[in-house]
Order: structure tokens, then sequence, then C-alpha cells
């Protein structure tokens, strides 16, 4: 992100999710501290007291001394019951037993980038995912709430995905795709949710008549596209449709679905 350019509505100053177990994990921040430390050089304690439950890793700069951005895990208060973010499990496609494994949670970890917008989007959640992942090995998890994209992950998918080599990449857990029916009639709009949070446009479409995995394999293309190369999808811009002859539109827009923010509109010119 440049810190010269305003961010758009929907930025996440602080970028947090969530980590849900069944009881209260107990983490050893030696070995934590090692298992990062491991991956990445440029990631190192700042403080922590994890009798406590808190720790906190600074994101080190040229020269080390400058200081990035910082992620800090921290307990959830034990006092709290668990909220569960129902349309966020009615959202979470990839996984078809979210809900049941939500339902065994009673306790939660909370991860959070507090410093790091001034990074670019890639770079601040690839940090973020080595710490995380880093967690999620030393302590295991049941269920992932990824608030920013409102949905929830599967851990072991996410972490085959970062094993694989997906450390930068946003799926599966940075963005989501979502799908909702307009009330009163005929329309369905599928978006993304995610990508504002990184400060970039999520995509959105409204139709009727096209087959939804039609759409959302437009969506995914230009989301990725928004989410390797910046804002590259210009206001009016043409684009295949899924028919031969399709000629349709990307639009600058703002959402039809909460949270707000601006979006990429792909309009298939349906009236």
């Amino acid at each position: 992100m440049n810190l010269t350019t305003p961010p758009l509505e929907g930025f996440a100053h602080a970028y947090g999710i969530e980590l849900l177990y069944p009881e209260r994990p107990v983490l050893n921040q030696a070995a934590l501290v090692e298992i990062v430390s491991g991956r990445r050089s440029d990631i190192r304690l700042f403080d922590g007291d994890m009798q406590g439950g808190l720790v906190a890793f600074l994101y080190a700069g040229q020269p080390p001394d400058e200081i990035r951005g910082e992620c800090l895990i921290a307990p959830g208060d034990p006092a709290d019951a668990l909220e569960l973010d129902e349309p966020a499990l009615e959202q979470s496609w990839r996984w078809p037993d979210a809900r049941a494994a939500v339902a065994e949670c009673q306790a939660s970890v909370l991860v959070t980038d507090l410093l790091g917008t001034g990074l670019p989007h890639r770079e601040r959640l690839a940090l973020f995912q080595e710490v995380l992942d880093a967690l999620l090995e030393l302590a295991p998890c049941t269920a992932i709430y990824w608030r920013p994209a409102g949905h929830y992950v599967e851990p072991a998918a996410w972490q085959h995905a970062m094993q694989a080599g997906g450390v930068g990449q946003p799926l599966p857990g940075a963005i989501n795709m979502r799908h909702y029916r307009i009330a009163g009639t005929e329309d369905t709009v599928i978006d993304t949710l995610g990508l504002a949070a990184l400060g970039l446009r999520d995509l959105q479409c409204r139709f009727r008549h096209t087959e939804p995995e039609a759409i959302m394999q437009l969506l995914s293309g230009a989301a990725i596209t928004v989410f390797e190369h910046g804002l590259v999808i210009a206001d009016g811009q043409k684009v295949k449709g899924p028919r031969y002859r399709d000629q349709w539109r990307y639009r600058y827009a703002q959402s039809l679905v909460p949270p707000q923010r601006p979006v990429i509109m792909l309009d298939p010119g349906e009236g």
C-alpha cells in the first residue's frame, strides 16, 4: 500500500483472524520463536509472556532496527463465550463441514497484524501467513475464522496450500467467493470478500440468466489478477463473457452486499 494514497473504504488497518479450539491451547513461546525464525530471518520476537498467552513478532526491515510491522498473538478471553458468525458459516462454501467443526470449539487465539499497513499487500499477507503457519504447526486448531474474508477455513486445507508454495497467495483464506439471491427478484449476486481488507477492490456481479459457475470462474480469475498486479482492471474495460459473442464490461461501483466497500462490477449487460 502506498502511504501517500488514502486507503480505500474497507481497508483493514488491523488485519486479524481467529483460531478456534475445543479448549485453550498451551503455547510454548521458545518453540514458536524457533519455528518462526527458521522460516524468516526478518521476523523476530518483540515481547511476549506465553504464561499470559501474549506474544508479538516484529517485521524487521533494512536496517534491521527499522520496524515494518507487528503480528500479535493473544488468547481470547476465557470468560467470553465464542460468538459464531452465522453469515460467515453460510458463506463457507469451500468447507462443507465448517458448522460441525466450529460447534466443537470453546476457546480461541487471535492473530492480528497491527502495523503492516505501509507494506505492499502481498508482502503484508506473506509475513502474516508465515507467523500463522508456524503457530498452526505448534498448536493445530479446529477451525480458522478468517474475519476479513467472511468465512471459516479448514486448517488442514490451508496448511496444505502453504506447504505447496502458497505463502503470499490469497487462496484459500484471504479471499472468499460469496453467493446471494436478491429478494423479490430472480437475480443473483456473486462477489469476493477479502481484497478490500488488503487495500484493493473486491469483485462483484449481479446476473440472472448466466450459469453461476461461469460467473465464479470469471470473478476468480479477475480477483487473482487484482491480487497479483493491483488495480490493473480499468473502469469500463471490456471482457469476453462465457458465450462466444459475449462482450461484458468491468465497472467501478459500490458493493451491493455488506460490508460497504468499492468493487469492480462485472456487468453482463442483462439490463
